[in-house]
């Protein structure tokens, strides 16, 4: 899906995922503590920029690869 679209679209929408996913573990947390939900944005931003980032260094298509590597290394 991700193969043929502009890097920067691509990283825009890995960092809105990214921001989603870091809500919403924050959500799970405060409910498995049973505390109030505060958004950390500081916190949401910055990993969101991360997970962003990561994508753009080593795409999927490559981790996916080196995961099919070494497990057929392992198969050998």
């Amino acid at each position: 899906m991700f193969k043929n679209m502009n890097p920067l679209l691509k990283a825009a929408i890995m960092f809105v995922i990214g921001c989603i996913v870091m809500i919403a573990s924050q959500w799970a947390i405060s409910l498995a503590k049973e505390t109030a939900f505060e958004i950390n944005w500081p916190y949401t931003l910055g990993l969101g920029a991360f997970i962003a980032i990561a994508d753009l260094i080593v795409p999927a298509d490559k981790r996916r690869q080196n995961r099919m590597n070494r497990k057929n290394m392992f198969r050998r």
